[in-house]
């Protein structure tokens, strides 16, 4: 049976475009691993704020691939608070 209209036909429109929106900032989101925009050692986002690893061996050491890094525009980044380093004996 095919119904034209009504809340059936809003929900599946609904359904059919939630799928295709992007997250306004994904490099944002806690537990993002951003590749650095300078090639050097990747950040981590925790809490809204950036955490540089001191190194790019020490992120993989924790754990971190390269395939779970995502690129950032250095806009992007500049736009994220910076914290502590990650791996800093300090």
């Amino acid at each position: 049976m095919v119904t034209t209209g009504g809340a059936a036909s809003t929900r599946a429109a609904a359904c059919s475009t939630s799928s295709h929106v992007a997250a306004p900032y994904p490099v944002r989101a806690d537990g993002t691993i951003v590749t650095a925009t300078d090639h050097g050692a990747p950040w981590f986002v925790l809490g809204g704020v950036k955490h540089r690893f001191l190194t790019l061996w020490f992120s993989s050491l924790m754990g971190y691939p390269a395939a779970m890094r995502v690129s950032a525009s250095s806009s992007d980044l500049d736009a994220i608070p910076t914290g502590a380093r990650l791996g800093d004996p300090a």
